[in-house]
């Protein structure tokens, strides 16, 4: 659905987002680390994420689509407390 704001922290660009499924993403350039919170308020991190698939991430036309496809289940994961 759309970026509602994105702001660049030294190496972190952190998102957030106008979308039925995710709230927000901050995603860590140096270690390709994304750490995405869904709207019903569970934060995940995800390890060694390529650049240019958080990249899709805050650019695609539905954030919770893309995620679904290019994200979940293909790269490591945890909860995050």
């Amino acid at each position: 659905m759309g970026v509602l704001s994105e702001v660049y922290s030294g190496d972190r660009i952190i998102n957030q987002y106008k979308s039925s499924n995710i709230k927000s993403s901050i995603y860590n350039k140096s270690t390709k680390n994304l750490i995405v919170e869904f709207n019903a308020g569970r934060r995940y991190q995800y390890e060694e994420v390529p650049d240019n698939v958080a990249a899709g991430l805050r650019i695609a036309k539905s954030q919770g689509a893309y995620f679904n496809k290019q994200i979940a289940k293909k790269y490591k994961y945890k909860l995050l407390e």
